[in-house]
């Protein structure tokens, strides 16, 4: 049964309990914003359980729980049970790691299923700033000839960008606790929008352990996403940058990977796995 974390002091102490306090050598999958943290602890959205001394966190994300684990192994044969669906993401360094066999068989058997596979890819802005300017000024007559425009997405649009993520990447891959402050990422330049008139067709969410780029349906195989990634990288923070970022291609989207052969990412070796498990 969850457990309703109900202070941040709680939380240290269950964190130090059993994450600090012990030699972790099971898997481990927290990638929280711990300026997120506090907010949703106050408004009492993350849970908890522990099951053979593995501390399961569960993060509510409205339509259902993002759960997170510390040091989960092969002793394990039960998975926690919530009162709505739960994404988990699962990593691996490399494919067909037989040594995570038995973490995906745990999954399976608790009635989870792997919903989609991404590679990771890392890219270098700092060099890409040096074609970026290059690459928009011979384009950009393909999209004013569309009526569109490149521009930094404005604070009043997070929902505008939280729709057509949701809308075209699906619920899992909204903007969640992992996350930085919203007000901070729009300040810093960090989401870029493809716009005609006042519609958002297009966007680009940039964190560096992972972003996401989504294009409207209606609106793709115009390479939008290479547009936005370019018009990024021509920021000037990336002029002398030696500085990487990593993001996630779908294993099987073909377009994804044509798209990130253009920006010369290097497939790093590390795969992702999300596994839902649904209420019936």
């Amino acid at each position: 049964m969850l457990t309703i974390i109900k202070s941040l002091s709680e939380y240290e102490q269950l964190y130090s309990k059993y994450v600090t306090e012990r030699n972790l050598r099971g898997y481990i999958n927290y990638f929280i914003s711990k300026n997120n943290i506090s907010t949703y602890i106050n408004d009492e959205r993350i849970k908890y359980d522990v099951i053979d001394e593995t501390l399961f966190l569960f993060v509510d994300q409205d339509d259902y729980y993002k759960m997170y684990f510390w040091g989960l192994n092969t002793n394990i044969r039960n998975l926690p049970v919530a009162d709505k669906e739960i994404c988990c993401d699962v990593y691996e360094q490399q494919n067909n790691n037989f040594s995570v066999a038995s973490l995906h068989q745990l999954f399976i058997e608790n009635n989870y299923e792997c919903k989609q596979k991404y590679e990771q890819v890392r890219l270098s802005y700092g060099h890409l700033h040096t074609i970026s300017f290059k690459y928009l000024e011979e384009n950009k007559w393909k999209l004013t000839e569309s009526n569109m425009h490149i521009r930094t997405v404005g604070v009043n649009d997070k929902h505008k960008v939280e729709q057509l993520i949701i809308n075209n990447m699906g619920k899992y891959n909204g903007l969640s606790i992992e996350d930085g402050k919203w007000e901070e990422q729009v300040k810093n330049n960090n989401v870029v929008g493809i716009y005609i008139s006042k519609m958002l067709i297009a966007v680009y969410y940039f964190t560096e352990k992972a972003g996401r780029i989504v294009v409207e349906k209606s609106y793709r195989s115009k390479n939008l996403s290479v547009y936005l990634r370019m018009y990024f990288a021509s920021q000037r923070r990336w002029l002398n940058s030696s500085k990487n970022q990593y993001d996630w291609a779908e294993a099987d989207n073909i377009s994804t990977k044509i798209t990130f052969e253009k920006l010369f990412a290097i497939y790093t070796g590390k795969i992702k796995y999300r596994y839902v498990k649904t209420i019936c």
